[in-house]
């Protein structure tokens, strides 16, 4: 391969890794609905804490994640101004086998549980304040009307 050929390829490699990562970014924060029900109870959680009576967040990160402590602040407030919604966090360097029981590949990643425990909603990353409100919306009124 000559040398202009070989620039013409990376400078594609690079260009490519720049438009994955602008996806990846886009895309992070962001709920998506769940398309298969699981239903969880407290007790599958191991916190020893209640689930909400309206909703539950259930934030699945390690304790050496900046990115999970950022989430936790965030949903800790979230929830602290919102009766009946719960924001459980669990560390799964604890409890290892909830990385495989919810298909965690990226932390943190949260849950959105609605009354009855069924997983609803699921974000990657840091979640969006916005999705937040959107999402508790909807599984809490039922009215899934697009935002605005």
């Amino acid at each position: 391969m000559s040398l202009p050929q070989a620039l013409i390829v990376l400078a594609a490699l690079v260009a490519a890794t720049g438009a994955l990562a602008i996806v990846l970014r886009a895309r992070a924060g962001h709920g998506r609905a769940v398309s298969r029900a699981t239903v969880v109870a407290a007790s599958d959680l191991g916190s020893g804490e209640p689930l909400g009576e309206l909703a539950t967040f259930v934030q699945l990160g390690t304790t050496f994640c900046a990115p999970c402590r950022a989430t936790a602040r965030r949903l800790s407030d979230f929830t602290a101004t919102r009766p009946g919604v719960a924001h459980l966090d669990i560390d799964l360097a604890e409890s290892p086998e909830l990385a495989d029981r919810f298909n965690v590949v990226e932390t943190p990643t949260t849950l959105l549980l609605d009354r009855g425990g069924v997983v609803r909603v699921r974000f990657a990353g840091v979640p969006r304040p916005d999705d937040l409100e959107h999402h508790l919306h909807v599984i809490t009124t039922g009215d899934n009307h697009d935002r605005s």
